[in-house]
């Protein structure tokens, strides 16, 4: 793949869409995106697998979710491959956007997001597993070794403490060591950012399907999971128990968070597709540092 740099795909954008507005819109783990009029455009940091396999997953569950989902088509473009998608309708939103809003509105809120994990987790993994590749994760998540984490420390001591990193090192451990059989599909990075709301606040769509696949159960609600707001996610776990039955141990939740946040500062300082990102420490500090005064 070509090196990503924003001025050239604005170029390129530009060329290929001559009788639209470009903007950009962000970068992160996985793409670069911008949007052409009422599209949305990302390009791959890497390969178009991952765009290849969304596409593939929300075709295959389009017709299973009560909720907007995009539908993706891929550009195989010779200079810049990339995937494109009219925009989910409805407003994106942030966690700070959930916080202005009163209680009973984040409760309805809290219930529409239980209501799509519990019907996507509700598709059968066996099924879309065989129409779709993905790997049956043995950990957290799947097609990651695991660093000890010593390695991941050096990254971390410009901001913690050795208590602080003791307490870090200690979550770790449990979390990775800890065995699960409680494996479902999953769309993984669930969260504000990567939803949209109607114009009564309720949950209209859900796109950035880029991380989806067979992930353990309780992963699904880690992007979900705001440290000054802790009660939205106890809402979403009740109402996720009264409609499927399954009660989420909200500790393991938790420490999920940490490791979350412990593999992006480990790999935005050693995978060689995202040393350009955008600061780049800024994210997995301030969750770290939000995980480490929760568990104090």
């Amino acid at each position: 793949m070509p090196p990503l740099n924003k001025e050239d795909l604005q170029r390129f954008l530009s060329e290929r869409f001559p009788d639209s507005a470009i903007r950009f819109i962000g970068e992160g783990w996985s793409s670069v995106a911008f949007q052409a009029d009422d599209k949305i455009i990302r390009f791959p940091r890497t390969t178009l697998r991952e765009y290849i396999k969304e596409r593939d997953i929300c075709d295959f569950i389009r017709q299973r979710i009560s909720f907007q989902i995009p539908d993706i088509s891929i550009a195989e473009d010779a200079e810049y491959p990339y995937a494109v998608h009219r925009a989910v309708p409805g407003e994106p939103y942030s966690s700070k956007y959930r916080r202005g809003l009163d209680a009973a509105a984040r409760d309805l809120l809290a219930a529409d997001y239980a209501k799509f994990l519990a019907e996507l987790h509700a598709i059968d993994a066996k099924e879309i597993a065989g129409k779709v590749p993905m790997s049956r994760p043995e950990v957290c998540y799947p097609d990651f070794s695991y660093p000890k984490f010593g390695k991941i420390a050096p990254f971390l001591t410009p901001y913690f403490s050795n208590d602080k990193l003791r307490t870090l090192q200690d979550i770790y451990e449990r979390a990775i060591g800890a065995k699960t059989e409680d494996f479902v599909l999953c769309h993984r990075d669930v969260s504000g950012r990567n939803s949209t709301l109607d114009k009564n606040n309720r949950l209209a769509g859900v796109f950035d399907w880029g991380f989806a696949g067979i992930y353990e159960r309780a992963q699904e609600f880690v992007q979900l999971t705001d440290f000054k707001q802790v009660e939205f996610l106890d809402q979403i776990l009740r109402e996720y128990r009264n409609i499927t039955g399954v009660e989420i141990d909200k500790g393991r939740v938790m420490d999920l968070c940490a490791v979350d946040a412990l593999r992006a500062a480990y790999e935005r300082n050693t995978a060689e597709h995202l040393k350009g990102l955008d600061e780049k420490m800024e994210w997995p500090v301030a969750r770290l540092g939000a995980i480490v005064e929760f568990k104090d």
